[in-house]
């Protein structure tokens, strides 16, 4: 992480020399913290990726989809669970898998510098997979949302002779995907991302 911070500040200060790539394709490792119904999951997750691409319309916009995924998981020890006259001694673990499909547009501060400083905003649809597993049972709802998506980051070239730059920053994500059985009335998070992207031309 620092060595990004450096790069950050070196690339800012950097003599101007244009833009640096028109279009590319990205790798994204994506860490994020549920906020909604934190009784059911609450633990930060690193099982996360984006696939992204995004072509330039101007110096200052680009524009592109995402494609993204993450995998949440928590565990609460064994206990007595009553349900009505019913009760049940187990161990649960909770699931969360999310699928999401966005179009997505960025603004960019600075164009001519090694380091160009964005904010975002993506809108498409999210696909959650709640399940619990108790015991030798299971429950579980596949629930269809919208999803919405701001971030803010910086986009990092290598230069203009290398293939490949750095894309990293921060996003929250909020999703229409209720879920009454377990309590959800929409699914957000806050999330961290960093990775590769690959300029084409």
């Amino acid at each position: 992480m620092s060595r990004i911070i450096l790069l950050f500040l070196v690339g800012l200060a950097w003599p101007g020399q244009g833009q640096f790539m028109n279009k590319y394709f990205g790798m994204v490792w994506d860490v994020n913290k549920p906020l909604s119904n934190t009784e059911f999951i609450k633990n930060i997750s690193p099982l996360g990726l984006k696939i992204t691409y995004r072509e330039f319309v101007n110096q200052k916009f680009s524009i592109g989809v995402d494609l993204g995924f993450a995998s949440y998981e928590d565990h609460l020890e064994p206990a007595i669970y009553v349900d009505g006259n019913t009760s049940t001694f187990a161990e649960l673990y909770g699931y969360a898998f999310n699928t999401s499909l966005t179009l997505a547009g960025e603004y960019y501060f600075l164009t001519d510098k090694p380091v160009m400083p964005y904010v975002g905003f993506g809108l498409g649809a999210a696909y959650n997979k709640y399940t619990m597993y108790y015991n030798i049972f299971d429950n579980q709802d596949k629930v269809w949302g919208l999803m919405l998506r701001p971030s803010a980051g910086a986009l990092i070239s290598f230069g203009k002779n290398s293939p490949l730059g750095v894309i990293t920053g921060l996003h929250y994500d909020y999703a229409t995907t209720k879920s009454s059985d377990f309590d959800y009335e929409n699914f957000s998070s806050l999330g961290i991302q960093v990775g590769l992207v690959f300029k084409l031309k």
